[in-house]
């Protein structure tokens, strides 16, 4: 049995993505929150966590 991201993402260590609640949301524009979220994960997860492929987003 392989972990979930397996399946999605075989070349990875983790696959990562988040979601945010749809009063935060503007699908035309994006919203501060979105952009803070976008700016901060990648870095977090490269400075914090032990992951040397990390593939972001669910297709």
């Amino acid at each position: 049995m392989s972990w979930p991201a397996a399946d999605f993402a075989p070349d990875a260590d983790a696959l990562v993505s988040w979601w945010v609640v749809d009063a935060l949301v503007d699908a035309l524009v994006g919203t501060p929150v979105e952009a803070a979220l976008a700016a901060f994960v990648p870095g977090w997860l490269s400075g914090t966590w032990p992951f040397e492929r990390v593939r972001f987003g669910v297709e």
